[in-house]
């Protein structure tokens, strides 16, 4: 009697743990699963500006006098594009190609290619993450 009554608390304990155990792994999947999901989120202005000018010094090489000048073109970009109402997509465009001339024409000779490099590369970059949603 003794002996069977320890087995059934054997057997209870073991059904028990192994539970845990099936429950404890069944968590830990669908947790790591959950966790590593990438959410991609549009950076706010200042944090993007803040990036475009260190890609802008650290590619480009650009100086003091020429970055306050670019940080002057994308304030009036912005305010330009303030104006615009949502699904006129044409007039986004055609902004940002003038902003991007005009950046490009306040680059010296030699910071030209590089700033061409530069806009190909973020476009490669937009594109693939376009390509992942």
């Amino acid at each position: 009697m003794l002996r069977s009554r320890f087995s059934a608390a054997l057997y209870l304990v073991l059904v028990f743990l192994s539970g845990a155990l099936v429950g404890g792994f069944t968590y830990r999947l669908y947790s790591v699963n959950t966790v590593t999901a990438t959410v991609s989120r549009r950076l706010d202005p200042v944090e993007w500006r803040k990036r475009y000018m260190d890609e802008m010094r650290a590619q480009v090489h650009t100086d003091a006098d020429q970055e306050a000048q670019i940080n002057q073109i994308l304030d009036e970009t912005e305010a330009a594009f303030a104006k615009i109402r949502g699904g006129e997509r044409q007039k986004y465009q055609e902004e940002q190609n003038a902003q991007i001339e005009k950046i490009f024409q306040l680059l010296r000779p030699e910071q030209r290619p590089l700033y061409t490099k530069l806009r190909a590369e973020r476009e490669a970059r937009r594109k693939s993450q376009q390509n992942r949603k």
